[in-house]
């Protein structure tokens, strides 16, 4: 969604001069610069939503949080962008064909870019933690005690174990309280192992779960609802303008038959 916003910036620039092209929540100037593939009337309802008290106190609230530096001097907390975990979850199956584990979807969000590469090409193993780079030391130490008190709870071959999220939850120190590092608000059981932890016996979808976690879902169902009710209201206005058109033309072709048939008065 922030990359709209930015697109949408750009465009408004080009014909508003005193506009600041580093700021992306001028919405009462891009609210008329829909981005690429996004009609005005969509674009337009999307600014109006965003363009509130709560939603800007939240954005302004998350940008604070992401340029405050950890004590390594490094402001980037990870580097995951706006994509929440149970959307990089999916998009992680669908390109490894497998289900990932914990462990690779923490390390995809918080080592360095050039690190990550390096991971995924085969070149350095989830294990080896003198070739992981991260991008925060935090991040680099609780994935480290993390490893270490899997080791001390499933023994020597621990790698063969699932993940265990009473374990992160423990080596966190955050027990299993409304915010865990490394996962946010969101559901600490199905993050970690890929089931919820209000199922019985099963994982939830990623739509249901998507649907109540993941405000980029939320938005993208709001869209298609509104792309839904305004392709409704174009229907019937068709369909509208084509009966007055033929009411039009029945009355044209009634008077051209009555023009045809009327004779003067003879005197």
């Amino acid at each position: 969604m922030r990359q709209l916003r930015i697109d949408s910036t750009m465009l408004a620039c080009a014909v508003h001069e005193d506009m600041d092209p580093t700021n992306y929540l001028q919405f009462d100037k891009i609210r008329d610069f829909p981005p690429p593939a996004i009609s005005l009337e969509v674009w337009r309802e999307l600014c109006k939503r965003w363009n509130t008290k709560g939603w800007l106190n939240k954005s302004k609230n998350g940008s604070k949080n992401r340029r405050s530096a950890d004590s390594s001097g490094k402001s980037s907390r990870h580097t995951g962008g706006s994509m929440g975990y149970a959307e990089r979850r999916a998009r992680m199956k669908r390109k490894m064909n497998e289900e990932p584990n914990f462990k690779q979807i923490f390390l995809d969000t918080h080592l360095t870019k050039e690190c990550k590469q390096k991971l995924w090409d085969g070149d350095i193993d989830i294990y080896n933690l003198e070739e992981l780079k991260f991008c925060t030391e935090r991040a680099k130490k609780v994935y480290g005690d993390y490893l270490s008190a899997m080791r001390e709870v499933y023994g020597p071959n621990y790698s063969e174990f699932p993940d265990d999220p009473e374990v992160w939850a423990r080596v966190v120190g955050q027990g299993r309280t409304r915010r865990v590092y490394g996962i946010g608000s969101s559901d600490l059981d199905y993050l970690v192992t890929g089931t919820s932890s209000s199922s019985v016996g099963s994982a939830p979808s990623h739509a249901e779960y998507q649907q109540s976690q993941e405000e980029v879902q939320v938005m993208r169902t709001q869209m298609v609802d509104l792309e839904a009710r305004l392709e409704e209201e174009r229907n019937l206005l068709t369909t509208r303008l084509d009966e007055e058109r033929k009411a039009r033309e029945e009355l044209q072709q009634q008077l051209q038959e009555f023009m045809n048939n009327w004779r003067p008065p003879s005197n």
